[in-house]
C-alpha cells in the first residue's frame, strides 16, 4: 500500500478476533516502532512490552475494574498489546517519544490490514496497583504511558474524514 493511502486508510478498531497476530506481523510492528522518531536519539530510555498472555489481560481486567467500576475491557479484548514505556523523566518528551513509536505501528498495523487502537487509560488503573505493574516486567525505573492493541479485525474498517483548521500566515 502506498504511504499516503495507509495514512489515510488507518483508523481505530475496538473489537478483535481472538486468533493472535503471528510473528512475522508482530515483528514488523516491533521494527516500525523502532523506526521512529526518538527526541534525542533517547532509544535506550525507550521499552516495549508484547503482552499476549490471557492471564495477564484477565488481571488487568480485574484491577481495572476494582479501579473505575468499568465492566468492560479497555483494551477492546485485543490478543495483543505493545505497551511503550520509558524512564525519561520530562512528561512531554517522553509522551511525544511514546506517540511517534505508537503512529509507527499504528500505521503499519494498517499496512498488514490489522485492527488497532491506541490506548493510554487503562494504565492508570496498572500503575497505581503494584502486582499488576510488576506483569509488564519493565526494567527498573521505567513507566509505561501507551499501548497499541492490535489483532485481527472483527468488525469492519471505516476510515474517517477528520478535518482541521489551518490558518496560513
Amino acid at each position: 500500500m502506498e504511504t499516503r493511502d495507509v495514512i489515510k486508510k488507518r483508523n481505530s478498531i475496538r473489537k478483535f478476533k481472538e486468533e493472535t497476530i503471528n510473528k512475522d506481523e508482530l515483528s514488523k510492528l516491533l521494527e516500525a516502532a523502532e523506526c521512529a522518531s526518538v527526541g534525542h536519539g533517547y532509544y535506550d530510555k525507550m521499552h516495549l512490552t508484547v503482552v499476549q498472555n490471557k492471564d495477564v489481560f484477565d488481571k488487568f481486567n480485574e484491577v481495572i475494574k476494582e479501579d473505575t467500576g468499568k465492566e468492560n475491557s479497555l483494551f477492546y479484548n485485543a490478543p495483543t498489546l505493545i505497551v511503550m514505556s520509558t524512564n525519561i523523566e520530562e512528561d512531554l518528551l517522553a509522551g511525544q517519544c511514546v506517540g511517534t513509536m505508537g503512529e509507527n505501528m499504528l500505521l503499519m498495523a494498517t499496512d498488514l490490514n490489522l485492527g488497532c487502537v491506541y490506548i493510554d487509560t487503562f494504565l492508570e488503573s496498572i500503575k497505581k496497583d503494584e502486582n499488576a505493574l510488576k506483569l509488564l516486567d519493565l526494567p527498573e525505573g521505567f513507566r509505561p504511558i501507551a499501548a497499541i492493541a492490535v489483532g485481527y479485525m472483527d468488525m469492519p474498517s471505516v476510515p474517517k474524514n477528520h478535518k482541521v483548521e489551518v490558518n496560513y500566515i
